[in-house]
């Protein structure tokens, strides 16, 4: 393809390369080398800067190639950068190089539809029905028992609870509001379980003003008004908390053999019974967690790994509540960590052929994306490829 190139940016051009000289040219970028990239984005590059102010109708999909095959060169051996940025402008924000504008000038150039995707074909084929990301989907179990499906429910008020009114809004948050003191009992507490299914998330307003989101196939239980002098819920799965400063009563989060108190703080706790231990990520105050016999410390920008013991490590801990913002987060995670993330937020299950090559994957995606854009990212790396069947997904070599 190289010494084709220069014939193919001049159809390019005048919008006159057709799909097989599209799809050479995808083949050789998937395969070129940094600095050949380079050579051809000093040598063509410039000639469609101005492409850059154009509006952009397609996805992300040859920008993210682009940056990958330049970037590669940074990672170690055992690590594969993926990336799928939005909107547009903020990667051409970023870009210090024209391969941007050879990446837009590529695809501006050439209608998508025209474009072949053996990947898409492939999976949209094997997939009849859509596997779709997860959304605001929850049950709130009462104290005597009854079950409320949240995402089924109408909006307002749906309970009232020792005491304290139950709201559910129409963006997917469950609120706690006290009617004042009377009629509420501390001495035989109203205790409330809110658990997400897989491919589900919520938020919740607790009646001391704290704010929990809940990620997916995770529940906590707490009363539904706190007594006088403490503050404690009990966590499964995963869930960020944004804890009300009450120094006469800590808050103390407990879930499987660790310990959480804080006063007044923001951290993410991660315990689901599929992964190691307990983390958990502190951004602001501070926080104590205990396992075992032991009790530590942490600060902001550091994570605690508890399990029995507990150790602390530095750690870029904005990574750990990108799921919070609606985002996956891969920080030099292995594909098995990667597919637990997905089976959870699209109810899937994952099993695996052959022998997959051990390395890292560094990269942020949407959880708003198709499971197929998804797994079309990872594939670009050409470390895994993906075959659906159902529900089920196998990954392969």
């Amino acid at each position: 393809m190289s010494q084709n190139i220069p014939e193919f940016f001049e159809k390019l051009k005048n919008n006159q390369q057709t799909p097989e000289e599209h799809r050479a040219f995808s083949d050789w970028l998937r395969n070129a080398s940094p600095a050949e990239i380079d050579n051809v984005v000093k040598e063509f590059g410039e000639h469609f800067e101005h492409l850059a102010a154009k509006p952009f109708s397609g996805d992300e999909r040859l920008f993210s190639l682009i940056e990958q095959r330049i970037d590669q060169a940074s990672l170690s051996e055992n690590e594969k950068k993926i990336s799928l940025k939005a909107p547009r402008v903020t990667w051409w924000l970023k870009a210090i190089s024209a391969a941007a504008c050879l990446a837009a000038a590529v695809w501006l150039l050439f209608p998508q539809q025209q474009i072949p995707d053996a990947i898409n074909q492939e999976l949209a084929t094997e997939s009849k029905n859509p596997i779709l990301p997860g959304g605001d989907k929850a049950v709130l179990v009462l104290q005597n028992g009854r079950n409320i499906i949240l995402d089924g429910s109408q909006d307002g008020t749906i309970a009232i609870e020792n005491g304290v009114k139950v709201d559910k809004s129409d963006d997917g948050e469950l609120r706690y509001t006290g009617l004042g003191s009377k009629g509420v009992s501390f001495t035989n507490l109203s205790y409330n379980l809110l658990k997400t299914p897989r491919g589900g998330q919520y938020r919740l307003v607790l009646s001391d003003g704290t704010k929990v989101w809940l990620n997916a196939q995770s529940s906590i239980r707490y009363p539904a008004k706190f007594a006088p002098h403490s503050r404690v819920v009990e966590l499964k799965g995963e869930a960020y908390f944004e804890v009300s400063k009450d120094k006469n009563r800590p808050f103390r989060v407990n879930i499987n053999h660790t310990s959480i108190e804080v006063l007044g703080t923001h951290f993410n706790v991660m315990g689901y019974s599929d992964e190691t231990g307990v983390k958990t990520s502190l951004l602001e105050g501070s926080v104590k967690v205990s396992s075992g016999s032991q009790s530590r410390l942490i600060k902001p920008g550091e994570q605690a790994l508890s399990d029995h013991f507990v150790r602390v490590s530095e750690a870029n801990v904005n990574e750990a509540v990108e799921w919070k913002n609606g985002n996956f987060n891969f920080a030099h995670e292995k594909i098995e960590s990667i597919m637990r993330k997905i089976a959870r937020w699209y109810d899937i299950s994952v099993e695996y052929q052959g022998k997959i090559a051990d390395v890292s994957f560094v990269g942020t995606i949407p959880r708003s994306q198709s499971i197929h854009t998804v797994l079309n990212y990872l594939e670009l790396t050409g470390v895994v490829h993906f075959k659906i069947q159902g529900r089920r997904i196998t990954v392969m070599p």
